[in-house]
């Protein structure tokens, strides 16, 4: 599962191979719906900011704190 997550990265940001948002998008949705913690951290930080998705503070800050609460104290930092 988190191999999705990661490599979710390789395709929204184009490391190393052609940058593919849907894929990107596709693999990192997979990641999410399995409650990987990186993956909702991920979909936070997206909303907050409005990256690859339509801007939504509240549902940034929730998937934020969703993470956390998952176990990616990383999330945390976001938050402040």
């Amino acid at each position: 599962v988190r191999a999705w997550a990661l490599s979710a990265n390789i395709y929204l940001y184009g490391i190393d191979v052609k940058k593919n948002v849907k894929k990107g998008l596709d693999l990192l949705k997979k990641a999410f719906e399995k409650k990987d913690p990186y993956a909702v951290a991920s979909f936070g930080v997206f909303y907050f900011d409005g990256e690859f998705v339509s801007k939504d503070e509240q549902r940034g800050i929730e998937l934020l704190k969703e993470a956390v609460d998952l176990g990616f104290s990383s999330a945390e930092r976001d938050l402040a």
